[in-house]
């Protein structure tokens, strides 16, 4: 179907494809039926997209730390906190290794 192939160009699920349609074009029962109809595929669609973690992120991170001195600078230059940063690209930039926590 034309859906799978839009899915496969833009990288989005086809649940998230059709939200926009309803926003842009569809009407509200179009839209129903759509999902009606493609309700089986909802959690397993077909053709899944593997999503990419950016690789170069991290290497021009540190590339401008070092070229503005250290990561004090460079997070100054941003005009955020440590925190704040850590809040926004830690999960680009983490390695993959998964953090595991025990709670008793």
């Amino acid at each position: 179907e034309k859906l799978f192939d839009l899915k496969a160009i833009w990288k989005l699920s086809i649940a998230a494809l059709l939200y926009k349609a309803k926003e842009m074009t569809l009407s509200k029962d179009q839209y129903r039926r759509w999902i009606t109809r493609l309700a089986a595929f909802r959690k397993h669609e077909p053709n899944d997209v593997k999503i990419q973690k950016p690789q170069m992120l991290k290497k021009v991170f540190s590339l401008c730390e070092a070229d503005m001195g250290g990561k004090e600078h460079f997070l100054e230059e941003l005009g955020l906190s440590e925190k704040v940063f850590k809040e926004i690209y830690s999960t680009l930039l983490e390695n993959d290794k998964p953090k595991l926590r025990v709670v008793i």
